[in-house]
């Protein structure tokens, strides 16, 4: 547990240096998650878009590796049974498909790529489409609204699963008003010293009617000591914030409140306050939590959870 809570203050400080998505970029979606890219973005090329090597891929639970001497791309499927080769600048890439009578031996088919995979500005881009569809994905472009989704094969969580949702504990708010809006669990199952000891929140919410106050673990109405972080500058239209705590007796082990978000109203409407599900392509999802059996912790992700993302509205 001692290298859960490193890896969690770690992410806390991480937040406090990242820096706002650009808005007239491609934008990419893997199975309802919103992929956002640290500094190079998708670009389209031909008709085509090429997405940078790390996130999107990534989101999808692919396994990616870079080979500098060879200028070679590996990305093996989440499942482990497709594995796509590609080379900078050319337009082959080789799909090989795990046999499942032998492991340890492959069908392998070469793919004649419309365009590349290519360096902009030193980050190596990939044409998403391709590589997707080799490993069975559903990729849709909207060409509207500039935006790819991509759809896997995995077993996504549902409204009946463990999940999380948002409250607050007013609804009408004033100019200079202070409201709590929660993050409160759902379905969570009960066992012997099974708590929730940690909290990434990513929230979105409109800066010109909320300024950000403060956040803290909590038991239900009651507040958690632990260590964390926050930055409402996490980019233009949304905040994230990080807290873990190592007293067990005190976390949520049960349904209700787990974290709280305190804002104060700066206009007399409050607007509309919602979870994230985006991705980072360094610091990975906005919102998750460390839950916790014994001193024992892991991760549980909106791969692993259901977010709700029916937003609070503050009139």
């Amino acid at each position: 547990m001692k290298k859960k809570i490193i890896s969690m203050a770690l992410s806390a400080v991480c937040v406090l240096g990242v820096s706002a998505f650009a808005e007239d970029a491609p934008k990419v979606v893997v199975d309802g998650c919103e992929v956002v890219f640290e500094d190079q973005k998708p670009v389209i090329e031909e008709d085509r878009i090429l997405v940078p090597l790390r996130g999107a891929l990534e989101a999808a639970g692919a396994d990616v590796n870079w080979f500098e001497t060879t200028k070679k791309i590996q990305v093996q499927s989440h499942d482990n049974w497709r594995l796509a080769e590609l080379i900078v600048d050319s337009d082959i890439m080789k799909v090989s498909k795990f046999r499942e009578d032998n492991i340890l031996m492959a069908d392998t088919t070469e793919v004649q790529l419309e365009v590349p995979a290519k360096v902009v500005n030193d980050r190596t881009l990939v044409p998403l489409r391709a590589v997707n569809e080799a490993f069975l994905y559903e990729t849709n472009w909207d060409d509207e609204i500039k935006t790819a989704t991509i759809t896997t094969d995995r077993e996504l969580p549902s409204a009946d699963d463990m999940g999380i949702y948002l409250t607050a504990d007013k609804e009408d708010v004033n100019a200079g008003d202070t409201v709590n809006v929660y993050i409160n669990v759902k379905n969570f199952e009960q066992e012997e010293n099974k708590v929730i000891n940690g909290v990434t929140a990513g929230l979105i919410y409109d800066k010109s009617k909320l300024q950000l106050v403060g956040t803290t673990l909590c038991n239900g109405d009651t507040d958690v000591s632990g260590i964390g972080a926050q930055n409402d500058k996490f980019s233009d239209d949304s905040l994230k914030a990080a807290s873990v705590t190592v007293n067990y007796g005190e976390c949520p082990s049960s349904d209700g409140k787990i974290y709280k978000v305190t804002f104060e109203a700066l206009a007399d409407d409050g607007g509309e306050v919602k979870l994230s599900k985006r991705y980072h392509s360094r610091l990975g999802y906005d919102t998750s939590l460390v839950v916790s059996v014994g001193t024992d912790g892991e991760d549980v992700d909106p791969m692993e959870m259901y977010v709700d993302e029916t937003p609070v509205v503050l009139k």
